[in-house]
């Protein structure tokens, strides 16, 4: 349980071109924190609905060059790229992040069959060890169709 008071805050600005996306969490400095993330839930597809669909293809940008991303941290992620069903959408993160996938796939139970994964953008700060939250963690992020 949290001993000190935590603060949350998300707005969201949507244009013609896409969306971006500022979240904020900070706290009094009374709570130690071990994980701190901002969470993208990713579709991946709906084995049943979707049987031979390829599920989304998450990447990550590092240095300006595309890679597979991995639930293992990648430092500097300058963007993410979702592709599927023959398009692409990017997420431009407005500094660089370290980012990783969720350990495991998960799948919805509730309305469908849908199979997601998750982005972890680490908010922490810091590599290793527990922190106190105390200065605000921001991240902001650009939603956009990828270029044809």
């Amino acid at each position: 349980t949290l001993d000190g008071k935590v603060s949350y805050s998300r707005t969201f600005k949507i244009d013609d071109k896409g969306m971006t996306v500022e979240t904020t969490v900070s706290g009094d400095g009374k709570d130690q924190i071990a994980e701190l993330y901002e969470v993208l839930p990713v579709y991946l597809r709906d084995p049943e609905r979707q049987p031979k669909a390829t599920p989304t293809t998450i990447e990550f940008q590092v240095g300006g060059t595309w890679a597979p991303a991995t639930d293992q941290y990648m430092e500097k992620v300058e963007a993410m790229r979702l592709t599927r069903f023959g398009g692409a959408v990017v997420v431009t993160f407005d500094q660089p992040q370290r980012v990783k996938l969720s350990p495991a796939e998960w799948a919805d139970t509730w309305f469908t069959k849908a199979t997601c994964r998750n982005v972890l953008i680490d908010l922490r700060g810091n590599v290793g060890h527990s922190v106190a939250l105390k200065e605000a963690r921001t991240v902001a992020y650009r939603i956009e169709p990828a270029a044809k």
